[in-house]
């Protein structure tokens, strides 16, 4: 299998927010999208990412 075999089962829709969002407001975000991982955004420029198992730790 290969990533573009996995992109397009999933889709390629990426999902962002601020590194101000609330980290309740990212878990809703992960549940509803059925996602678990969240690229965090500063000024256009990705500054990390946010997993459910960082959430829980």
């Amino acid at each position: 299998m290969l990533i573009r075999d996995i992109l397009k089962k999933k889709g390629s829709k990426t999902i962002t927010t601020s590194k101000e969002t609330k980290i309740v407001n990212v878990a809703h975000i992960l549940a509803k999208e059925k996602i678990g991982a969240i690229v965090i955004l500063e000024k256009e420029k990705v500054i990390g990412i946010l997993s459910e198992r960082d959430i829980v730790r």
